[in-house]
């Protein structure tokens, strides 16, 4: 499955409240994004809209279903040779295509904003989540003596509370770009 479209999906177990409203979506793009713009001439009653989270649910089931056999896309595959040529290991691999994906894809940075400002404590539970490994590991792999920080190809920000954007920062902004170009 797509990286991005899987992280979405995460992201809507504690924040699916502020997209699907009484109001209707709260986010056009990002209603289209999931094909969901049929919806909008409706009344967003309650039924309406847990019929809609179902719907969204059961995507994000067959979706998951499907994501062993997709290929890599070339964003995957440019962070995948860059990890396997400095040694990064799994959980430092899965933070820094994350983190680019977040600085580079405006839906994701967008939903993102939606868990407010985070601490540390918080970003090693989001990713843990987000990238299905044990929130120890993502301590270890944001942690000064890793790869990943020693490099120097993120860094988090550890004082304070800030947007998760905001903590995860690329070395370089153009960083993002260049797995997606395939350069």
């Amino acid at each position: 499955m797509d990286m991005i479209l899987h992280n979405l999906f995460v992201f809507f177990k504690g924040t699916h409240k502020q997209f699907i409203t009484q109001h209707g979506f709260s986010h056009p793009a990002l209603a289209e994004f999931f094909h969901l713009t049929h919806y909008q001439d409706h009344e967003f009653t309650p039924q309406l809209q847990q019929s809609i989270l179902r719907e969204l649910r059961l995507r994000h089931a067959e979706r998951e279903q499907q994501f062993d056999s997709s290929p890599f896309s070339v964003f995957q595959q440019a962070v995948a040779t860059l990890a396997s040529r400095i040694e990064l290991n799994a959980a430092e691999s899965a933070i820094l295509a994350f983190t680019l994906q977040l600085h580079q894809e405006r839906l994701l940075d967008e939903t993102a904003d939606w868990l407010g400002l985070v601490t540390s404590v918080n970003v090693y539970r989001i990713l843990a989540t987000l990238l299905d490994f044990p929130e120890s590991e993502m301590r270890a792999a944001l942690g000064a003596d890793s790869l990943l920080m020693q490099t120097g190809l993120i860094s988090l920000e550890t004082s304070g509370s800030h947007s998760l954007r905001n903590k995860l920062e690329p070395f370089s902004p153009t960083l993002c770009e260049r797995p997606s170009a395939g350069g």
